[in-house]
């Protein structure tokens, strides 16, 4: 095991949970570490099976784990080997479990009106650099504790680094770091719970 991914996988497992209004899932966490996705394992390349899970879990109520969707992935070809998870897969999963899926494009300002708590969350895809060293999905809600006037509206659930999920974000900070093209698909899929 490289030395990184065993610091990663301490430090993951030292912090404390977050609050339960939320699912969070780390890529880094003991128990799902070394578990498979494809010719990898879901700490390699399985922000896309976290997010979504973490998303779903939320909205639904029901324990739905990364390797399930890991799993899933695999089975209808929404996963390639080296870079983890097709685009297309997170409109396809989030409708198989019931929720509406809205792609907003890059659009945060849109993205922000409609997420709520308990109701809708968003799965972005990032950019290398402040989240991560790659392109990478990481799940989005908004900040119930933010005060009137505060541009610090959102909460970024960071399946790799879990310290993001204790700060708030603005608007601006998570638009710099979209990925700017995934043809036509994203980069901000809204999940919103059906009436």
């Amino acid at each position: 095991m490289k030395k990184e991914r065993l610091c990663k996988i301490i430090k993951n497992t030292l912090i404390p949970y977050l609050n339960r209004e939320v699912v969070y899932f780390n890529q880094y966490s003991l128990k799902r570490c070394f578990t498979p996705y494809g010719e990898e394992t879901i700490a390699d390349c399985g922000c896309g099976p976290c997010a979504c899970a973490g998303v779903i879990s939320t909205l639904t109520g029901k324990k739905i784990s990364p390797k399930t969707l890991a799993d899933r992935a695999v089975a209808a070809h929404k996963y390639k080997s080296g870079c983890g998870t097709y685009h297309n897969f997170i409109p396809m999963i989030l409708e198989e479990y019931g929720l509406t899926c809205v792609s907003v494009l890059a659009d945060v300002d849109k993205m922000a009106e409609l997420i709520s708590p308990g109701e809708a969350m968003a799965i972005v895809l990032v950019k290398k650099g402040r989240f991560c060293n790659c392109n990478h999905f990481v799940s989005v809600g908004i900040n119930k504790k933010a005060k009137p006037g505060s541009e610090k509206l959102l909460k970024v659930y960071n399946s790799v680094n879990v310290l993001d999920c204790y700060r708030s974000f603005t608007k601006q900070e998570l638009s710099e770091n979209l990925v700017n093209k995934t043809d036509g698909l994203g980069p901000i899929w809204v999940a919103v719970k059906k009436a």
